[in-house]
């Protein structure tokens, strides 16, 4: 499509099942900014979209099994914060997605990944050091945690309705909530930084 008109998506959740297949969308940008920084792709039979940063850091890909992999640069790299779910660029995945690996990721941002209710794995790895606020509030279908990142935001986990076991490595701060409405948790295991008394 080379031109696009105002208001031809108006009133459409972001990216619900919006699917490309051609090469690089740079140009296509909404015009509220939902894009916000990132250009979809569509690279292979086997991925439902592809979202990468205008720089190229950061690389979230989505596949039809329902996993999607975020990966960064080898020095680690970071998912931009939002103002809210509406405004995430690939929040209409949201009711798709059963499973997330962070791979050289070291700040998750604010509302990155709330509400992803059929989220069941989560996998932070060790390089996550930071989660914003209400990063994975309301992903309902999540039962257990391990984070080892110092920094978790305000309600970051909260309303995680099935989540019964949280383990927290190296933590030093804890936001107001970060665990709140999760009437299933029954398990927390906080292990202390090194250092620290």
């Amino acid at each position: 499509v080379p031109a696009v008109g105002t208001g031809v998506f108006d009133g459409v959740p972001a990216y619900a099942h919006f699917f490309y297949y051609n090469d690089y969308i740079d140009n296509y940008k909404l015009e509220n900014g939902l894009w916000n920084g990132y250009h979809a792709t569509c690279n292979t039979a086997n991925d439902m979209a592809v979202f990468e940063t205008d720089d190229g850091k950061t690389t979230l890909t989505f596949k039809y099994n329902g996993s999607l992999t975020i990966t960064g640069s080898a020095g680690g790299s970071a998912i931009s914060d939002y103002t809210s779910f509406e405004n995430v660029p690939w929040s209409g995945y949201a009711g798709y997605v059963t499973s997330i690996t962070f791979e050289n990721i070291n700040y998750v941002g604010d509302h990155a990944f709330e509400n992803f209710t059929k989220l069941q794995r989560l996998v932070l790895g060790s390089s996550v050091t930071e989660i914003g606020d209400y990063a994975f509030k309301g992903c309902t279908n999540v039962t257990s945690v391990s984070v080892s990142a110092l920094t978790i935001g305000e309600e970051a986990f909260s309303g995680c309705t099935i989540l019964n076991t949280v383990i927290i490595n190296n933590a030093t701060y804890l936001g107001v909530r970060a665990f709140a409405d999760n009437p299933a948790l029954n398990t927390v295991t906080i292990n202390s930084p090194a250092g620290s008394t």
